[in-house]
């Protein structure tokens, strides 16, 4: 009991002593605290700072380079007082060496086994790690030490100059059997320094222009940990040996082989995360990898563990770095995404492969970085120049501006019987498509400009969930669509059946392009399921640390994590404006007409329901805050009453068929009004009256010209305008070249005759 109660109290002393140090305040301490200066006190700090150094002496910080020195030294003392024995007992240098051979043989041969032991491990970490590494090595300091304790027993120095040269020798030779240890040590070391660590908290260069981005000590921990908390009896993989250990500039790559039954490299995969907390890395920071020897078989007990630095994985990628977003290569069209982390290439999105078009999912939770990596895919389709993009977002173009702003027809509708025509017409279009490609004799797609793909992108997808059917007829577009070049892009939160309504949807979607960004683990688990080298729940935390956004898995190229381009909002908004004049404004004849039967005409209606739909939500708006206003100065504003909900007809229960019953036949309807009939009469009529008004006052020439066709036309765009001027080879009539026209067109809006509404891409009218 008294030994607990002294330990107790000088635990307690060295606690306090330390608090007073680092509070370095006398007045903070109080009197009885004030620090003074004794004998007792400046030796036990001595023999602490020799004995027991802190984790932040120089010692500690050196280690690697001292730990030779200390062995070398302790075998030269063990020399020099048996050389000092044997001339005290007038030995011959004969037997004295005899002596030295057989205790420095003996010692060689048990201390390995010493250091191998948990109390060598504990007393020794480094030195352990090293003898359970290297095995060869181990063994050639071994005999070294045996040799030179045996030559210089031998010599028997006894003058002062004799010392020296046995001194200088045992330095050399000290000094060669330490260079492979102190090589492969030499990175193990990271000095910190007061405000390294703000240099990582912005944005951080590119460390392969700049290499300012310095990788963390991942060597030192792999090293250093592996042989205790990895390899040894009872851990991880007990037995396993480290074959190489290369530093690289993402941080750390290394060989290893296992002696153990099921120890292979996917038994490591599935255990990543025990992995990581016995290196102390975090699993998103490591990665497995199967070894491909370039001749012979694969053995699947030899495997890499690749280790990327957290700086490194925290360096962004710039969507605008001076290049096309789109690759082409092998016949194929790719969209770059962004690059691996560890900086080894670039994670591409196959598009086009000379035969088919494909399409692909983007899944992760809220805030994953989904907007970013969806415009800059966004932006490669624009910069392909045949692609035509067709947005539906539930939103009403809230999940991506930008897309709806830049496709070519933007559905911002949230109604079922909307998403229904637009994937009947582009159902129709494939079947028709297919039809025009067999009569044409071509087998597969090739895109052009005047043969575009047409690539459906469906944000929020999960919404679809609600109609079984809807998504069976996306799961049929996915599948049919790609050999005519119609393909579908699903944007949504999971990878569960509810993210994708139909299986057959994640089944084709998912076959060329697949990428995650972080998700739950429930949902992870089912990605990692189809995908079993990618789990996106090992990605980093999104939501309480946004510099992880953009992390992502891929299901095609290599098994890496990827970091997606983002460059900013005015960034991107610019580069979105410069692709829209390289991108396709219009489909084909042949596809126009047959999405807009499919569809039912809502293609061809699809600018005027546009404004209607601004028009009517602008008008809603207008309402509603003039009706808050009146509310707020006490008010009741009169409300229309909401209907209530329908009735059952009579034979029906809960507006199903009752059990049983035979319903009538329906009864035949008579049509009285023909509206589309008296639409078609009231808009030639309307034709007719334009056609009759003369040209205003001081229009005249090419201006007059331009303003009837868009007088007959009614919507129309500026390349439209240039077209309809040219004659049969292609050259514009007379007076009707690009600049007139275009100066025409400038006469015409300053005049208030036209107008066009919304952005530079939005066609010319009248207003």
């Amino acid at each position: 009991m008294a030994v607990k109660t002294k330990t107790r109290r000088t635990a307690w002393g060295r606690a306090r002593r330390a608090w007073d140090i680092e509070i370095g305040d006398a007045d903070r301490a109080g009197p009885s605290r004030a620090k003074g200066w004794s004998p007792e006190g400046v030796l036990d700090a001595t023999w602490q700072a020799l004995a027991r150094p802190g984790p932040g002496s120089l010692r500690r910080m050196y280690e690697h380079v001292f730990v030779p020195w200390y062995w070398g030294g302790g075998a030269f003392a063990a020399i020099a007082a048996h050389v000092g024995l044997a001339a005290g007992a007038d030995l011959v240098p004969a037997a004295s060496a005899l002596v030295a051979a057989a205790g420095a043989g003996l010692t060689a041969a048990v201390a390995p086994g010493v250091l191998r032991s948990r109390w060598g491990q504990r007393r020794f970490p480094s030195a352990a790690a090293w003898v359970r590494a290297e095995v060869g090595h181990t063994r050639v300091v071994a005999g070294v030490a045996v040799t030179f304790a045996t030559l210089a027993a031998a010599a028997a120095p006894t003058t002062l100059d004799g010392w020296s040269t046995t001194a200088a020798a045992g330095v050399l030779t000290l000094l060669g059997v330490s260079a492979r240890w102190w090589q492969h040590h030499r990175h193990a070391l990271v000095v910190r320094r007061p405000g390294l660590e703000e240099i990582f908290t912005g944005p951080l260069p590119d460390p392969e222009s700049s290499g300012a981005a310095v990788p963390a000590d991942l060597l030192g921990r792999i090293t250093t940990r592996w042989g205790a908390h990895v390899a040894a009896e009872a851990k991880m993989l007990p037995g396993a040996k480290m074959l190489e250990v290369q530093p690289t500039p993402f941080g750390a790559l290394v060989k290893v082989e296992t002696v153990g039954d099921g120890q292979g490299a996917e038994m490591v995969r599935a255990n990543l995360g025990r992995l990581g907390s016995a290196l102390k890395i975090s699993p998103a920071q490591l990665e497995i990898e199967d070894d491909a020897p370039q001749e012979g078989e694969p053995d699947p007990t030899v495997f890499w563990i690749r280790a990327i630095s957290r700086q490194i994985m925290d360096v962004p990628v710039p969507l605008e770095d001076g290049r096309s977003r789109v690759v082409e290569r092998d016949g194929k069209t790719l969209i770059r995404m962004g690059r691996y982390v560890d900086g080894d290439g670039e994670p591409e999105w196959l598009l086009y492969d000379g035969k088919s078009m494909w399409s692909g999912y983007i899944g992760g939770i809220t805030g994953s970085g989904k907007s970013s990596l969806s415009e800059g895919l966004m932006l490669g389709m624009m910069q392909t120049g045949c692609t035509y993009t067709v947005y539906i977002d539930p939103k009403g173009g809230q999940s991506s501006p930008r897309i709806a702003e830049h496709a070519n027809w933007f559905i911002g509708s949230s109604e079922l019987a909307d998403w229904h025509a637009v994937v009947d017409g582009l159902i129709t279009l494939v079947k028709e498509r297919g039809k025009y490609l067999k009569a044409q004799g071509k087998s597969g797609f090739k895109p052009s400009r005047d043969f575009p793909g047409v690539s459906l992108i469906f944000d929020e997808f999960y919404e679809v969930k609600a109609d079984p059917v809807l998504a069976e007829k996306v799961g049929w577009l996915a599948r049919k669509g790609r050999s005519t070049g119609v393909t579908v892009l699903i944007i949504t939160q999971g990878y569960g059946l509810e993210d994708f309504g139909h299986d057959s949807v994640r089944a084709n979607t998912t076959v060329a392009n697949s990428v995650a960004l972080k998700m739950r683990a429930n949902q992870a688990s089912i990605f990692s399921r189809d995908f079993p080298r990618s789990n996106p729940a090992r990605l980093p935390d999104t939501e309480n640390q946004p510099r992880n956004k953009g992390l992502a898995v891929s299901l095609k190229g290599r098994d890496c994590i990827m970091r997606t381009a983002y460059s900013g909002d005015e960034v991107t908004d610019r580069l979105m404006a410069e692709a829209s004049e390289v991108q396709v404004q219009d489909l084909d004849p042949f596809s126009a007409d047959a999405l807009d039967e499919g569809s039912g005409g809502m293609f061809a209606s699809r600018l005027e329901d546009a404004e209607a739909a601004e028009a009517a939500g602008a008008e809603e708006i207008a309402a509603r805050i003039a009706r808050g206003k009146a509310l707020l100065g006490g008010a009741r504003p009169v409300r229309e009453k909401k209907a209530g909900p329908p009735v059952p007809a009579p034979g029906r229960s809960g507006g199903g068929f009752a059990v049983g019953v035979t319903m009538p036949p329906a009864i035949p309807h008579q049509v009285l009004v023909d509206l589309g009939l008296a639409r078609e009469e009231k808009a030639a009529a309307i034709e007719t009256a334009r056609a009759e008004v003369a040209a205003p006052a001081g229009v005249e020439g090419t201006a007059a010209g331009v303003l009837e066709l868009i007088r007959h036309r009614r919507v129309i765009t500026t390349a439209e305008v240039l077209e309809a001027f040219q004659d049969e080879q292609g050259r514009p009539q007379k007076g009707y070249g690009a600049t007139a026209v275009k100066a025409a067109l400038r006469e015409l809006a300053e005049a208030g005759l036209i107008t066009k509404p919304g952005s530079r891409k939005a066609p010319w009218r009248l207003p």
